[in-house]
This record gives C-alpha cells, structure tokens and sequence, in this order.
C-alpha cells in the first residue's frame, strides 16, 4: 500500500512539471513566432520604403521604426515570461501540502 501512495505521488508531481513545462514552451514558441512575424514585416516594410516617393517615404521610415520597437519590445516580453517561468517551474513541481482534515462539528443536543 505504501509503494502505490508513493507511485501516486510521483505520478502527480511528475504530471505537475509536465504541465508546467508544456506551457512555458507553449508561451516560448508564440514568442518566437511573434518575433518571426515582426522580422518579416520589418523586410517587407523595408522593401516598400525603396519604392515609394519622398513623401511616402517619411510614413514608411515612421512605420519601421514602430515595427522596431515592437520587435524590441517582444525581446524584452520574453525574457520577463522566461525568467517568471523559471522562478515558477519549481514550485510547479514540489508536491502539493496537504490540508490538515476539518475537525467534525460539535452537535449540540436540545433538551
């Protein structure tokens, strides 16, 4: 009986880091595709500035920069989530604490 609480218990852990894991590659990996996502708009943009006439131009250099600093900004998203996630990968997988069992309420009897 013993061997299958402590089996239970590694499964519960095992499945608490799991879960952990699977998520902060999950936010990992949209991070990168956002990245991916700003990289190409900041070529196309570029390549559309080359085209374009004096005037336009100015909107276009106006359009990188955001696209820039949207870029820098997703850099700075994800080392804030990957160093949240690994302060809360740990915790995520110590076993849970086990509540202490309520006390039974006390019956008061009516005379």
């Amino acid at each position: 009986m013993a061997n299958q609480k402590a089996r239970k218990q590694a499964t519960t852990k095992r499945r608490a880091s799991t879960t952990a894991d699977r998520a902060g590659a999950e936010v990992t990996r949209a991070l990168k595709r956002l990245e991916q996502a700003l990289g190409n708009a900041q070529d196309a943009a570029t390549s559309v500035r080359r085209d374009l006439g004096r005037g336009r131009k100015d909107m276009a250099a106006d359009v990188e920069r955001l696209i820039r600093d949207a870029r820098r900004d997703a850099a700075k998203l994800e080392r804030a989530v990957r160093k949240d996630i690994s302060a809360v990968l740990p915790a995520a997988k110590k076993p849970a604490k086990k509540k202490p069992a309520k006390k039974p309420a006390a019956r008061s009897s009516r005379a």
